[in-house]
């Protein structure tokens, strides 16, 4: 299956946070019991980390700016709806996708805007980056790869452009998406913050 076409075949979690802040489903809901943490096998090719032009398993991820500095975990799809870690410090990484470092495509991290349990998330800032600000992604072994903002776009859930976001062609980037805008208890929020970063140029 080509990558490119991957996002149309999954109707992502990223389209509802639910109103507990805590819960990754298809749709607002209240009532959703919490995902089991075991996630079968995605409906698109998972990236092999030791490809070097895929890229790596991303295990950390900063951000000075908004003073991110959170633990990162492979997350996959469940009835094409793409998991992302109840706890909201936790940041997902789109495992289907490329990794850190990869030469094209994009890496695709999403986190819980804030939690009623555990209050806010990493990524509850975010929409107050700035054009230039740097984000560093650290591997299993130390490896690390220096992004700057490229773009922060928020977007209503109902135009959400899921092909542009999980794109797997194209120069290198990481994007990242949580929830945002208005916020109505028993829905949730209306709206995702997503964050496009591209690579910093290595200097000599």
């Amino acid at each position: 299956m080509h990558r490119a076409t991957a996002a149309a075949l999954l109707v992502l979690g990223l389209t509802g946070c639910a109103a507990t802040g805590e819960v990754p489903v298809a749709e607002p809901s209240a009532t959703t019991a919490a995902p089991s943490r075991t996630v079968p096998t995605p409906t698109t090719t998972v990236v092999d980390p030791s490809s070097d032009d895929r890229g790596r398993e991303p295990a950390l991820i900063a951000i000075p700016d908004i003073d991110v500095s959170s633990q990162v975990e492979p997350v996959g799809t469940v009835d094409r709806v793409l998991q992302i870690p109840p706890e909201p410090w936790v940041v997902g990484w789109w495992e289907a996708g490329v990794g850190q470092g990869s030469d094209h495509g994009t890496t695709v991290l999403v986190a819980h805007l804030d939690s009623r349990t555990y209050g806010a998330g990493p990524f509850v800032l975010a929409k107050d980056l700035q054009l230039g600000d740097p984000m560093t992604l650290r591997d299993a072994v130390g490896a690390t790869q220096t992004y700057r903002v490229a773009a922060v776009d928020t977007y209503l859930k109902s135009v959400l452009p899921y092909e542009q976001i999980f794109t797997q062609t194209g120069p290198p980037r990481v994007v990242l998406v949580t929830c945002g805008g208005g916020y109505q208890a028993g829905v949730g929020y209306d709206s995702n913050v997503v964050v496009t970063f591209t690579p910093q140029a290595s200097t000599p």
